[in-house]
């Protein structure tokens, strides 16, 4: 028993001695394998610190730390890799120029690999480079030491080490100031420091105190740089959109906004209106509200509204903005092929007509002034390189007045806008300066048009009534407004900023200056014919001249409209024309919608011939040859020319009116082109005054010269004694006084002072009145109380004249001025009248002078006989007295013209006074 018990016992203390062996090899064989785990070479750069339940793993390069991971706690497994919890992973770049940070509880660490996996989930800290501490930092004062700029959060998140990237493809969120967001997917290089998000990107939250959310297909953010690059980017705020392929956010260290820039169709919308462009580039304020923005690439703006719509493009556009809470823009800057069209209307009814404003230039500054509702409006404009404004009024449903197309042009055109003190109403248009080549042109509905250009153009416009504009005020305004045919009224209001109105009613005043032309064109109307009564004529075409329209033309230094009187005022060297005249004057006030005109100062007008309406030629035809073509020329201080009647009227003192030999000298000569009358009155002078102010007048004097022309008989066989006639002629001439050689007829003129003229193209024939005295070629002067005198009109060769000594009228007179031109064929004589020739006198009631045998045959007036007194040969009394002007030849009878023999006791009667001649040549012959 005891032998067994020794045996039990020794063999226990063997089991125990062979245990502690085996404990013991145990232990030394992982005490030694640990310590070929963990002495790595020093040369690889890479060193061990072991910590009391920690892990500790440092990457150098070129003796600065690049990472470094911590680990409360390391557990290796048999297949080389380890894992680490409670793990932090500082990254501090290349150029040590960071400290971020990669956190979370669970971690694998493949050594041989060079990946640690994060099993769970992982966070991710991106320090702004100027935070980073550097490592000593770091050491001393741990990881989260420096301020944390991006925060994202997300799971099994890669990091490969020799890469230094950190991937996943899980759900991300992430975190920046006061933004938050979320994507699909993301990368992360340690090296550059710059996180990529792969989807679905999605960040909200305020900026500047104003909610925010942004959107894109992918994000790079590179927190080194304080950029984000998007693709497929939106951003959207209250009121505000944008949208772009590609766009860049630059941050601040706190996170906030300092500048965006977008490319790719970029688009822009804002409080209803929508610009695009190619690129844009926005600098935001400390608040991130927007101080400026660059657009370029094709920049096109749109806002469409019920009543109003507005459209534009531009190569470039620059924008800056006002520091309030709520920013405005305040100017604005559009360069390269400008083009604006605003289109507005009166109601939103289906059938209310759209009015057009379109602007064009190859620059465009304005300046905006804020408003309550937030959307800017115009207060100045500045329009240069060709600069083109267009406004084309339709008026609207409920009246039409106001239809009419305005053009403005310059190559610097400046516009003012000014408030109208309702809220609900745009601003108004209230001046326009332009300079270089400037144009005003309008065309009214009945498409009258007139345009002028000049060196300067300033245009101040009418003040529109607010909508809280009394009756009173407004029958006011009517009532100063005179009305006018194709007038237009001020265009209704739309809400928002605005081209500003510029129809035919808005223009109010406008000065032109340098170089002024100006041109009216009126449209042709079926059946009328032309106007061609002096350059105020033009509402009508010429006589066969077809639908062509009139034309006229005006140049001058200085240019008004007056919008109140609808016209226009020229100043300094005026020239008017039209086809068929020209006017000369120091100044013209002419009428635009009517073209009746008023000339003051030195006037002058020359009227051309119109060939078609000579010598009875109809409408279309050729001119006859041989026919008279000499122009009419008029000088005046003043002259009033009426469209609608054709008529023109000039003052003086005188008047000198002359058409190649023919004249009128008059205080006041009135042409009617559509009578073909000729007017001139004697009564009164016009001392040239101004229009509107008395003007004296003081008597005058009609002075007429008629010039006869053309071929006729060599002299004139007188008339044969009747039954009962006794001739008595000491001296019988050949031939007539005008006579020439060859027997051709000179030239003769009759000269003719009266009270007044009224002369008759149509019937060619001048009744003069208010007192005549003619005088003849030959000395024989006629007086009496009326005259008139009949012009043949002058023929060319092959055509007929008068027949039986009547004036055969033309065809038609067409519509030249009336013509003077032609020969004196007769002349009547009536009241009170006298004959004067050499060494004898005559005295009747009527005389009938015919220039083909140059007679005169006196008639009494019914109540007493003719009676001729001749200082030699005593008196002669009959019932018609002949006198030749190329002898002193008398023919008495007492039957008088047209074969009626005179009244009982009216007889023959001649007292002889003898002369000492003739009674010494009787004494010799007895």
């Amino acid at each position: 028993m005891r032998n067994r018990i020794e045996r039990l016992r020794i063999w226990l203390l063997g089991s125990a001695a062979f245990l502690v062996l085996v404990i013991a090899a145990f232990v030394g064989a992982a005490h030694y394998l640990a310590r070929r785990r963990w002495a790595l070479p020093a040369g690889l750069g890479v060193n061990v610190v072991r910590e009391t339940n920690g892990y500790t793993y440092c990457q150098s390069m070129q003796g600065k730390t690049v990472y470094c991971i911590h680990a409360a706690k390391a557990l290796e497994h048999s297949d080389g890799k380890t894992a680490l919890h409670d793990v932090s992973i500082e990254l501090y770049g290349e150029k040590q120029d960071r400290n971020d940070r990669i956190y979370g509880d669970e971690f694998e660490y493949d050594q041989n690999a060079g990946l640690i996996r994060a099993m769970g989930l992982v966070h991710i800290d991106l320090q702004a480079a100027a935070a980073a501490g550097g490592q000593a930092a770091t050491a001393k004062t741990g990881a989260g030491a420096t301020a944390k700029v991006l925060h994202v959060t997300t799971r099994e998140l890669v990091y490969m080490q020799k890469l230094g990237i950190a991937a996943t493809n899980q759900y991300i969120e992430f975190q920046s100031g006061g933004m938050t967001g979320h994507a699909t997917g993301a990368d992360y290089n340690s090296d550059t420091g710059q996180l990529m998000l792969h989807s679905a990107v999605s960040m909200s939250g305020l900026s500047g105190k104003r909610p925010v959310t942004v959107t894109a297909g992918t994000a790079k953010i590179d927190n080194r740089n304080q950029e984000t690059f998007l693709t497929q980017a939106r951003y959207v705020s209250p009121g505000q959109r944008v949208d772009a392929e590609q766009a860049t956010l630059h941050t601040r260290p706190d996170g906030t906004l300092t500048r965006v820039e977008a490319k790719g169709d970029v688009r822009m919308e804002a409080n209803g209106a929508t610009a695009v462009s190619q690129q844009a580039d926005v600098a935001l304020n400390a608040q991130s509200q927007p101080e400026s923005a660059v657009l370029t690439g094709g920049v096109r703006y749109m806002s469409d509204g019920p009543l109003r719509q507005m459209s534009g493009a531009a190569d470039a556009a620059t924008i800056t903005f006002d520091t309030e809470a709520r920013p405005q823009a305040k100017d604005a800057v559009f360069t390269g092929a400008v083009h604006m069209t605003e289109r507005t209307r009166a109601t939103v009814a289906a059938r209310e007509p759209w009015s057009t404003r379109e602007l064009t230039a190859a620059k465009v500054a304005v300046a905006l002034a804020p408003t309550d509702a937030g959307r800017p409006q115009l207060r100045d404009a500045e329009a240069t390189g060709s600069a083109h404004l267009v406004d084309v009024d339709k008026g609207s449903v409920a009246s039409s007045r106001g239809a009419g197309t305005t053009e403005l042009s310059a190559d610097d055109l400046k516009a003012h806008w000014t408030g109208t003190g309702d809220a609900k109403l745009p601003p108004q248009l209230d001046t326009v300066a332009g300079r270089g080549h400037t144009a005003l042109r309008q065309v009214g509905a009945d498409g009258l048009e007139q345009t002028s250009t000049g060196d300067a153009l300033d245009a101040q416009f009418r003040p529109r009534a607010s909508a809280g504009t009394t009756a009173n005020s407004a029958a006011s305004t009517a009532k100063a407004q005179p009305a006018r045919g194709a007038a237009a009224s001020p265009s209704s209001p739309v809400a928002g900023s605005s081209m500003g109105g510029v129809g035919l009613d808005d223009l109010w005043r406008a000065v032109q200056q340098g170089h002024v032309e100006v041109t009216r064109v009126a449209p042709s109307k079926a059946g009328n014919k032309s106007a061609r009564g002096g350059p105020s004529a033009g509402a009508t075409t010429r006589a066969g001249a077809g639908a062509q329209p009139d034309v006229e033309r005006a140049t001058a230094q200085r240019a008004v409209y007056d919008g109140d009187l609808d016209r226009v005022t020229l100043t300094g060297g005026v020239e008017m024309s039209d086809a068929g005249s020209a006017l000369w004057a120091d100044r013209v006030a002419m009428d635009r919608a009517t073209g009746d005109a008023q000339a003051q100062g030195s006037v002058k007008v020359n009227y051309a011939p119109d060939d078609s309406a000579q010598s009875g030629a109809g409408p279309g035809s050729a001119p006859t040859q041989g026919a008279a073509t000499e122009p009419t020329h008029i000088l005046a201080q003043r002259a009033v020319l009426i469209h609608a009647s054709r008529e023109a009227t000039f003052y003086g003192s005188p008047v000198r009116l002359w058409q190649g030999g023919s004249q009128v000298q008059a205080p006041e000569i009135e042409l009617m082109q559509a009578e073909q009358r000729l007017i001139a009155r004697g009564g009164a002078v016009d001392s040239g005054a101004a229009a509107g102010k008395a003007i004296e007048r003081q008597a005058g004097q009609v002075h007429t010269v008629l010039v006869s022309t053309g071929s006729g008989p060599a002299g004139a066989a007188k008339a044969g004694a009747a039954k009962g006639t006794m001739e008595r002629s000491t001296t019988a001439k050949a031939t007539g006084v005008g006579a020439g050689a060859g027997g051709a007829r000179l030239p003769q003129a009759v000269r003719i002072a009266s009270g007044e003229l009224d002369y008759s193209g149509n019937l060619h024939q001048a009744l003069f009145s208010g007192g005549v005295h003619a005088e003849m070629v030959d000395g024989t002067a006629v007086r009496a109380n009326e005259a008139t005198v009949y012009l043949r009109p002058t023929s060319g060769p092959g055509q007929a004249g008068a027949v039986g000594g009547a004036t055969a009228p033309p065809a038609s007179a067409g519509d030249a001025e009336p013509s003077l031109a032609g020969s004196v064929e007769r002349m009547v004589a009536t009241g009170q009248v006298e004959i004067e020739q050499p060494g004898r006198q005559a005295t009747g009631g009527r005389l009938v002078y015919t220039a083909s045998d140059q007679m005169f045959v006196l008639t009494g007036d019914g109540k007493t006989q003719p009676k001729l007194v001749d200082a030699v040969r005593g008196t002669i009394v009959g019932a018609a007295l002949q006198l030749h002007s190329g002898d002193d030849s008398v023919v008495v009878t007492n039957v008088e013209p047209g074969g009626s023999v005179a009244a009982a006791g009216q007889r023959v009667r001649t007292d002889t006074r003898v002369s000492n001649r003739d009674a010494a040549a009787g004494k010799a012959k007895r």
